[in-house]
């Protein structure tokens, strides 16, 4: 394991000479430009524009519901997906931590958080978490309905005794990754595998089979089960979605965190390569040119056919899925399976 640690003073005043050229510049494209990770600048501003706090995961997020309604969200290199709600009862299964609708319907994967800080943002205020290699992969922010009290108790809690602007990060390459699925795979017994399943949970049991390879898998399965769609589908399916009104479920992810929006769209705005949903309350911003696969998929359930379309970037990682709004036990919705088999055969 390779460890480091940044000379904080280089480091901020690089950063600085950086604002002063891009005011405009988000920390996340900052950090990239200097080579460093989004922690390494976070930390520059410890004990004046955030604290950090104890990574005892489980009880700060039994915490989350305090703070009334808050903005979550969740991002990749090419999909940031924001939800307002609050969050409800915590529930954990081993290291994944679930909060369920109403309100914030999220799943934390804690194996791959290390680190949390509160963070004040020109009194934009937020908790914001990261991995091993100072990745941020959550951040919850508060809003105008949101418990400031609590927030500030919250951070009283859990305040690490380290304060320093110094944080031990590992390198990306040091840590130990899933290696890539490189067997052959028999098409006839994943399709028999597959024709088998009863809810959509063993779908993703049995692609983590294939080392979580689902472009492997889709391709293997064949038309019947996966096909792949041309990435504009993804604008042409939620501009479908937003002129018919049709309610749907919205998943954006990352290898820490999945959360999900459930409703209708309404306001679509293109920019540059960033398409975007900006409504009141989910807020979608995706970039297209960093879409490699989109996948119509169908899988069997107790409550009969299911269809999604799932999106692939360029590292092969899903990072958004779209599906039906509905309950277990319910069946897809007819406007649903036929917006998205007409989009699938054009």
């Amino acid at each position: 394991m390779e460890l480091y640690m940044q000379n904080t003073h280089t480091l901020k005043a690089r950063w600085n000479q950086l604002r002063e050229q891009q005011p405009k510049l988000r920390i996340r494209d900052a950090a990239q430009q200097l080579q460093v990770s989004e922690l390494d600048l976070l930390a520059l501003g410890c004990g004046e524009t955030c604290t950090r706090l104890q990574a005892d995961f489980p009880a700060l997020l039994q915490q989350l519901h305090t703070l009334g309604e808050v903005m979550a969200l969740t991002r990749s290199n090419a999909c940031v997906h924001e939800v307002h709600g609050q969050f409800g009862e915590l529930h954990q299964k081993g290291n994944t931590a679930l909060f369920f609708r109403p309100g914030q319907d999220t799943r934390y994967f804690l194996d791959h958080w290390s680190y949390a800080y509160a963070v004040n943002e020109n009194q934009r205020f937020s908790l914001q978490f990261f991995d091993a290699t100072g990745l941020a992969l959550h951040k919850i922010y508060l809003t105008e309905h949101s418990y400031q009290a609590a927030y500030e108790q919250l951070i009283e809690t859990f305040r690490h005794k380290d304060q320093s602007c110094q944080v031990e990060v590992q390198t990306a390459d040091s840590l130990t990754t899933a290696p890539i699925y490189t067997g052959e795979i028999d098409p006839s017994a994943l399709r028999l595998a597959w024709s088998k399943l009863h809810d959509v949970h063993e779908a993703n049991q049995l692609i983590r089979q294939y080392h979580n390879d689902r472009s492997a898998v889709y391709q293997a399965l064949g038309e019947a089960y996966a096909r792949c769609l041309s990435s504009n589908t993804v604008e042409a399916l939620l501009q479908q979605l937003a002129e018919q009104q049709i309610p749907f479920i919205l998943f954006g992810m990352n290898a820490a965190a999945v959360q999900s929006y459930s409703g209708t769209i309404q306001k679509l705005l293109q920019t540059g390569p960033w398409f975007n949903v900006l409504d009141p309350t989910f807020n979608l911003h995706l970039r297209t040119d960093e879409i490699a696969e989109v996948w119509w998929v169908r899988k069997p359930s107790q409550d009969g056919w299911l269809h999604s379309l799932d999106v692939l970037d360029q590292q092969g990682q899903e990072i958004m899925v779209m599906t039906d709004q509905r309950k277990r036990g319910e069946a897809e919705s007819a406007n649903w399976t036929q917006l998205l088999q007409q989009l699938s055969t054009v």
